[in-house]
């Protein structure tokens, strides 16, 4: 059974954190301190909300963002028995921060990076008495004299803005095929992580599409004209509303196109997908999966007034705002709901975030981020 369950914010996860690496501002190793503490007779490791999700098992190289295990931090490892393979971790967790570093613009985290840049195997094992207690967990980073770790001033921005925007999380459990297929449980064939997420809500009683712009830019243009010239069937939405047409008996103003949208109607939808979507009209060559249905149903959620006001933002930028829309369009009764999938190792792109910022929070829509883990 798939669980959708609310969940810290997106791009972090609860890890057991049993040593913290304390540095001086110029990067210079300060102290090593155990995080752990004493229950009853036990040494236990507290969790730590950290950026980046679950480490991944498998023997590939896959360092975190200011914590992992000693191996990648440190190049450590008790009586290890693969130093190579130790090494290459530390090489990856540096080369990871060092990349980073012009364009995180952190003075902590450029400490880190200093300290990264001059640490050693054999530094290591100059502590490997005091190592071989303590990291036995996942560790952090810390500034000398500060009391909150390095990840907090530098992972914690998009966090910050995530919660700024509105945007809820929600993690959703799928099962994992091969070639990046996954499905929502064992009756569903294997599909695309959107599709299989889409299935879930499906069968949660929503109603949906999952092609990121293409419902909805298309129900724009569908509404746009009271009947759609030949010549724009095949025309992108973005180049309407921007006159980027030839010649200039096709241009219309913005101001004509959202007055139509108001006086739209379902016959006025449906006959203009059809233009759009029948020969010559290419429309489902770019979106197959788009059906009239689907048209017809979002337009019905969503009247004529919400639908103008999306439009309306729209408009302002075209060819700016044509990108980044949610991965899922879904509606239920009077509801609209947007959701951005994110497989494992997925981001949430500069786009999405626009989007979601200048168009759908202002309008009052939910928006969530759906983050998918595998079963």
């Amino acid at each position: 059974m798939s669980i959708c369950v609310e969940q810290a914010p997106y791009g972090f996860s609860m890890q057991k954190m049993s040593f913290c690496v304390v540095l001086e501002p110029d990067g210079r190793l300060d102290s090593f301190q155990s995080l752990q503490e004493q229950v009853g007779k036990r040494l236990v490791a507290p969790h730590l909300m950290v950026p980046g999700q679950s480490k991944p098992s498998g023997s590939g190289l896959n360092p975190c963002f200011l914590w992992d295990n000693a191996a990648y931090m440190l190049c450590y490892k008790p009586d290890d028995p693969a130093p190579e393979r130790t090494a290459e971790c530390f090489e990856a967790f540096r080369k990871r921060h060092l990349d980073a570093e012009q364009s995180v613009g952190n003075p902590a985290f450029s400490a880190v990076c200093a300290f990264l840049r001059s640490w050693s195997p054999e530094k290591a094992q100059e502590h490997s008495t005091l190592l071989s207690e303590i990291t036995k967990n996942f560790g952090v980073f810390r500034l000398a004299g500060e009391s909150g770790y390095v990840y907090e001033g530098v992972g914690a921005r998009g966090l910050k803005r995530l919660t700024e925007l509105g945007v809820k999380h929600v993690q959703l459990q799928l099962e994992a095929g091969g070639r990046k297929l996954w499905r929502y449980d064992s009756s569903c064939a294997w599909r695309c992580v959107e599709e299989a997420a889409l299935a879930y809500f499906i069968g949660h009683g929503w109603m949906g599409h999952a092609q990121e712009r293409s419902l909805i830019l298309s129900l724009i243009k569908a509404a746009s004209f009271p009947e759609i010239p030949p010549a724009d069937c095949s025309t992108f939405i973005e180049a309407i509303y921007a006159q980027n047409v030839w010649p200039e008996t096709r241009k219309r103003k913005k101001q004509w196109l959202l007055r139509n949208i108001l006086a739209a109607d379902p016959a006025r939808i449906a006959a203009n997908f059809l233009a759009m979507t029948s020969p010559p009209g290419q429309t489902l060559v770019f979106f197959p999966t788009l059906t009239l249905s689907k048209m017809l149903g979002l337009y019905a959620a969503l009247g004529n007034e919400r639908l103008h006001a999306i439009a309306r933002l729209f408009a302002k930028a075209p060819y700016t705002q044509r990108s980044g829309w949610p991965d899922l369009t879904l509606w239920r009764g009077q509801g609209v709901a947007f959701k951005e999938v994110k497989a494992p190792g997925d981001e949430l792109q500069g786009s999405q975030e626009r989007i979601i910022a200048t168009i759908l929070r202002p309008l009052g829509y939910d928006v969530e981020l759906v983050e998918i883990i595998p079963k």
